[in-house]
């Protein structure tokens, strides 16, 4: 697989990973001002995740043709603000929260085996960097409701 900068494996929960693109580990905001921040970078976050699935699903494939298995994945993808950080004193873990991460997770689990399910937001943002992606109609999403997602192509 590629190198990827800025991208994080964050959990591994119930047979899934969690990955985000664009956190940045040594940067604090509280420790600097926002005029020094670097500006984010949404399309490459978003086609960095994209990429990664893309060569996940090519790995397995792999795998799957030398092993006479039928392995497939399911991928959820949004973009959006979050924030990052270690929680807990006994046994510390870094985590991610927002409403980014838990949308992605949502599109995750109403997704099709095989295929990267997105927000219509996010699709919007991956076709305007030249990805393809196809209208899944209405979707009910847990917490959100119906919901048009697209799938990449």
């Amino acid at each position: 697989m590629s190198k990827v900068e800025y991208l994080s494996r964050l959990d591994y929960i119930w047979k899934r990973d969690m990955a985000a693109a664009g956190l940045k580990p040594n940067v604090r905001r509280s420790s600097i001002e926002e005029e020094e921040l670097e500006p984010f970078d949404i399309e490459t976050n978003a086609a960095t995740l994209v990429n990664l699935a893309v060569e996940m699903m090519q790995s397995l494939q792999r795998f799957n043709s030398h092993l006479f298995q039928n392995y497939e994945l399911r991928v959820g993808i949004d973009c959006g603000p979050s924030m990052a950080g270690v929680v807990g004193n006994n046994k510390p873990i870094y985590d991610v929260w927002g409403n980014a991460v838990n949308v992605a997770s949502r599109m995750e689990t109403t997704g099709e085996m095989g295929r990267i399910q997105v927000t219509e937001e996010t699709a919007q943002i991956l076709m305007n960097v030249g990805y393809e992606c196809q209208c899944r109609g209405k979707v009910f999403v847990k917490e959100i409701g119906r919901a048009s997602c697209r799938e990449r192509v």
